[in-house]
């Protein structure tokens, strides 16, 4: 039932960098690769390890270096394109957010793009959360 763990099967994600359990859709977690993937996120089977769903952000441009997946209490999901693979080169990263798809079919879904500058300079990020309640992006 994936409680144990499993194994992606998919040998489209070979650096899955994230990893969210759906709240729509039991036994499925979502994830994505760390970077050179382009805007997809993967829903895979906890149960088979197998690709059920792939979702093409639209409207976010080419992602660099996502590390992070989330869910916030709205139901959408947060994808963090928040590492900095050049030490420091990007002034800024980018959140990504996007309504959980209902259906788990590949699809493309329009996601909105967040600039996100830190006050005191670049940081390589590796990790995001969304508070469960408060929705705050952390």
């Amino acid at each position: 039932d994936g409680d144990g763990g499993f194994t992606i099967k998919d040998s489209r994600i070979a650096e899955s960098s994230g990893l969210a359990a759906s709240h729509l859709h039991p036994g499925i977690y979502w994830t994505h690769n760390d970077s050179d993937d382009g805007p997809y996120i993967y829903a895979v089977d906890s149960r088979t390890g197998e690709t059920v769903a792939t979702i093409t952000m639209k409207g976010v441009g080419a992602p660099r270096d996502v590390e992070a997946i989330s869910l916030g209490p709205d139901g959408d999901l947060y994808v963090g394109d928040i590492g900095d693979n050049l030490g420091g080169k990007w002034s800024y990263v980018w959140i990504y957010k996007l309504p959980e798809p209902k259906v788990l079919k590949d699809q493309t879904i329009r996601a909105t793009q967040y600039v996100v500058k830190y006050a005191d300079g670049p940081r390589n990020a590796e990790a995001l959360m969304v508070h469960p309640k408060t929705g705050r992006v952390y």
